[in-house]
């Protein structure tokens, strides 16, 4: 039970990381038009989804942190 703590502990202390990480990656849009801005964040979002940049691995980790931390609190 205190190992499915420790790593729920990790996985949300990761996702800070990546929503500065994201954020970083979407100042870029800021001078765009709001037709543009929203093709970036589409196109952003996509990439996101394809685990090839930081971003979605420290989202991906603490995803995976956090289930396995609920899963071994529920099975223990």
């Amino acid at each position: 039970m205190i190992i499915g703590i420790v790593l729920i502990i990790f996985g949300i202390g990761l996702i800070p990381f990546g929503i500065q990480a994201l954020k970083e990656e979407l100042s870029i849009s800021k001078d765009l038009s709001f037709g543009r801005k929203i093709i970036v964040v589409i196109v952003r979002f996509i990439d996101t989804l394809s685990f090839n940049n930081y971003t979605s691995w420290l989202f991906g980790l603490s995803l995976v942190l956090i289930i396995a931390g609920i899963a071994s609190i529920i099975l223990l």
